[in-house]
């Protein structure tokens, strides 16, 4: 497996203090934060893919927080260039 870096940019302008308890009781892989009038969940999840990992963190963050939705994804770099499994 190969750990992926990516930053999920959420539908509110600032994370408050419930919502980043319920993303820490989630995964420790999820780190939700605000930078620049825009929430964001930082993630750093093991996967056999970038696909796979995108789509569980997605919706682990929508399904703790339904009331949020998943604009974009920001990913490095690196991970769009890593070898996938055939």
């Amino acid at each position: 497996m190969t750990m992926y870096s990516f930053a999920l940019v959420l539908d509110a302008a600032y994370a408050t203090n419930p919502q980043m308890d319920v993303i820490a009781a989630v995964s420790d892989e999820l780190m939700l934060g605000s930078s620049n009038g825009r929430a964001f969940v930082a993630v750093d999840r093991e996967a056999d893919a970038l696909d796979i990992a995108l789509r569980s963190a997605i919706t682990d963050v929508e399904t703790a927080l339904p009331d949020v939705r998943v604009l974009r994804v920001e990913v490095d770099r690196a991970d769009l260039d890593a070898p996938t499994a055939a």
